[in-house]
Order: structure tokens, then C-alpha cells, then sequence
């Protein structure tokens, strides 16, 4: 799994938009009190700084590229994890759930976060990320950064996907968690009989994020956050895990 933690870091960095607005003031306060040259020069300086940032910086899509391509290499990781080859988990094709954490997030903690990243700003909106931040990271990735990207959606410096994968008997399941600015990551794997199933449902929150339950005989159950239904099969898939449970406990 290769990112470009250095790049993506330039992503979520704040100052250099600092240092641009900063700049842009200066050249115009210069200007206005009759030091042209000065002003010039300061607003020349700014704006190739801008040209050079945007140059040096991913784009959203270039990000969202990423995690396609960690999603394209989870299914080799999956199986490894499992100790399992592809031949023996093909009873379906593979189900992958996830996304940015900031897409992962309860109703409560986005709410804070938009309005952190959004409306209020200074010391005020700082306060208010950082109390997003600290509700959020308990058990996953630390020192997570956030950004709102240009089509609205606030983006994480980290990720989290799982992937259920299925053999003749069993379904087989693993999580997960990277960094994008960092070699940082957090795995876990686990599998279930068909049989032991009671049931798996997809619920969708008032926010917009959604959450794919399984419940196990016995009272346990597990719950797996995921962003949006991007993929057009992803409906066909969840009935097919539903028909491989049906078909055993029909057996």
C-alpha cells in the first residue's frame, strides 16, 4: 500500500493558506499607502507562492484516488490476513465498506465538525475541532486532520475500510484503519458460520452516514460505518450475503 504521505500532508496544511492571505493583505496595504513598488513586489511573491502551492498540493479527486486504489489492493491483503486464497472465498463477490473517518462520524460529532470547519472560525471554531477531534479518535487513528474540500465534503487524514469476503461455510472479515499522511495503521480480522447469523441490516442516519449491522447468535452483534453507496452493486452484493445465509440455515 503506497501514499504519498509527504504530498498528502501538504493537503491539510493550513499555513500555507495563512501565508497566502497574509501576503494578499500586505501587497494591497502597501499599495494603498502609496509604496507601489513594495506592494507589487509583495502581491508578485504571493501569487506565485499560490501557483506554486496549488502545484504541490493534491487535489479532492486526486485524494478520493487514493483510497480507490487502497480498496484495490484490500482483497489481497484480506485474504493474506485470513491465511485463505481467493479459490475458497468465491462464493460471492467481495462486499467493501468504508471511507474517510470524517464520513464515518456520528450525527453529533459531524455537526460540531461542520460547524468547525465552516461557520466559525478563529479561536472559537479551533476549540470546537478540537472537541471533534477528541470525541472521534478513542480506538483509531491518531492525530487525525481534516479539510473541506471544494464540493463541501469535509476530508480526513485518515481512512477505514472493511471487506467481507465468502467461502462455502463462512464469511470472512477484515478492518482497515491507515493513515494518509502517515505509515500508521490498525487491523483486525474475524470470521462467522453462515449458520451463527441471525440476520444483517443497513441503516441510514439522519446525517447521511450509514451502518451495516450483523447480528450473531447469542445476543453479539457488529456494526460497520460506511460513507456512501457509491458502488451500483452494492444493493446485489448485501442480497447475495443475505441468500449465502438463507441457503445454510436451509440446508
Amino acid at each position: 500500500m503506497e501514499l504519498n504521505y509527504r504530498r498528502n500532508n501538504r493537503y491539510f496544511n493550513k499555513t500555507y493558506g495563512k501565508l497566502i492571505a497574509v501576503g494578499f493583505i500586505a501587497g494591497i496595504v502597501l499599495i494603498v499607502a502609496d509604496y507601489l513598488t513594495g506592494g507589487i513586489v509583495v502581491l508578485a511573491i504571493t501569487v506565485a507562492l499560490l501557483v506554486l502551492v496549488i502545484k504541490i498540493t493534491p487535489s479532492d479527486k486526486e485524494m478520493d484516488r487514493q483510497l480507490l486504489l487502497v480498496m484495490d489492493e484490500l482483497g489481497g491483503i484480506a485474504l493474506e490476513k485470513h491465511g485463505i486464497t481467493e479459490e475458497q472465498a468465491n462464493k460471492a463477490s467481495p462486499l467493501i465498506l468504508g471511507g474517510y473517518m470524517s464520513e464515518l462520524m456520528g450525527d453529533d460529532v459531524k455537526f460540531v465538525f461542520k460547524k468547525a470547519a465552516g461557520a466559525i472560525g478563529g479561536q472559537a471554531g479551533q476549540e470546537l475541532a478540537d472537541t471533534a477531534i477528541s470525541a472521534i479518535e478513542s480506538g483509531l487513528i491518531s492525530g487525525i486532520k481534516y479539510k473541506k474540500g471544494r464540493d463541501g465534503r469535509i476530508l480526513a487524514s485518515a481512512a477505514e475500510f472493511t471487506i467481507f469476503q465468502f467461502s462455502e461455510n463462512q464469511v470472512f472479515i477484515y478492518t482497515l484503519q491507515f493513515s494518509l499522511i502517515g505509515p500508521e495503521i490498525k487491523e483486525s480480522s474475524r470470521e462467522y458460520f453462515y449458520r451463527d447469523i441471525v440476520s444483517i441490516s443497513t441503516e441510514t442516519e439522519k446525517s447521511g452516514s450509514h451502518v451495516f449491522t450483523i447480528k450473531i447468535s447469542g445476543g453479539d452483534s457488529e456494526e460497520v460505518p460506511y460513507g456512501r453507496e457509491e458502488a451500483p452493486d452494492f444493493q446485489q452484493k448485501i442480497n447475495a450475503f443475505r441468500q449465502l445465509i438463507r441457503d445454510k440455515k436451509n440446508a
